[in-house]
């Protein structure tokens, strides 16, 4: 099975930035990158699970200096960066989310809750 590792992921995430990959397609990369590959570590591995789950919890490109943040730590520096992915999600203001992408038609339909 291919690893997939920190340079590779943080290139699809650019790719995501600069918009020469859509919200659809970063989360189809996802979804086949947790099916056909091994990450590299945990924050690897964690930020593919929160890629996975794009639409349903309103993960969008405003999310990415965080992403590009925990992907730059150094290895050693894993568990910070771990829990960096997941505390940042509290802060996230939903609501003011749901109200941006309720017409969206990849996120929309996460949006009535």
């Amino acid at each position: 099975m291919e690893i997939l590792d920190r340079a590779t992921l943080r290139n699809q995430l650019v790719q995501w930035q600069e918009q020469t990959l859509s919200d659809e397609q970063i989360w189809h990369l996802a979804l086949r990158c947790k099916a056909q590959t091994q990450p590299e570590d945990q924050v690897v591995r964690d930020l593919i699970d929160i890629l996975c789950a794009l639409p349903e919890d309103l993960v969008t490109r405003d999310d990415l200096p965080v992403f590009f943040d925990a992907l730059d730590n150094p290895p050693e520096e894993e568990e910070m960066s771990v829990n960096l992915l997941w505390n940042y999600a509290d802060l996230i203001d939903i609501v003011a989310r749901r109200q941006a992408l309720a017409n969206d038609p990849l996120y929309g339909p996460y949006c009535n809750g």
